[in-house]
């Protein structure tokens, strides 16, 4: 199995297409990540963000809010397989973003923080966290990245 196929064997033709049609709305040619910002939030109830001390380091993915939402088919399995992969490469718990708000113990008020602190714009970005140390967290914006301009790559070749 290529990376380019899902676990099932099927082709990724969809994650492609996932991306590309937010690409193509947005009019974004390339991937771009916001630096990684590290913030302290001691107050919230989220179990997972307080194994970490209160501490989460995060980084925008700009023009692709949306993206990783869990109530489309689309969208879950573009999240699932991205979240699968840096489980695996990095021997992690994956990440979350703030499309999948409220959830893990955070609500819409967290999430709006994230946006600010991370430089994100609520309304076209997406914030992804993560609740590692902070160069891990570099690798995973940069892997994360690379994968989606690939898969960006891939959709304006097919067009």
């Amino acid at each position: 199995m290529n990376d380019r196929q899902s676990e099932t064997g099927h082709p990724g033709n969809r994650l492609v297409a996932t991306l590309g049609r937010v690409a193509t709305a947005r009019k974004i040619d390339e991937v771009s990540a916001g630096k990684v910002v590290s913030l302290l939030l001691p107050a919230v109830s989220s179990l997972i963000v307080r194994k970490n001390n209160g501490v989460a380091h995060c980084f925008s993915l700009r023009g692709l809010a949306g993206l990783f939402r869990k109530d489309a088919p689309d969208t879950l399995e573009f999240g699932r397989r991205h979240c699968d992969l840096i489980k695996k490469e990095f021997d992690c718990e994956g990440f979350f973003t703030t499309d999948e708000l409220p959830r893990y113990g955070l609500d819409l008020d967290d999430g709006n923080y994230l946006h600010l602190h991370s430089g994100a714009d609520p309304d076209t970005d997406v914030t992804v966290v993560t609740l590692y140390t902070r160069s891990m967290a570099i690798r995973i914006r940069d892997r994360l990245t690379q994968e989606l301009s690939n898969l960006l790559r891939e959709s304006h070749e097919r067009r």
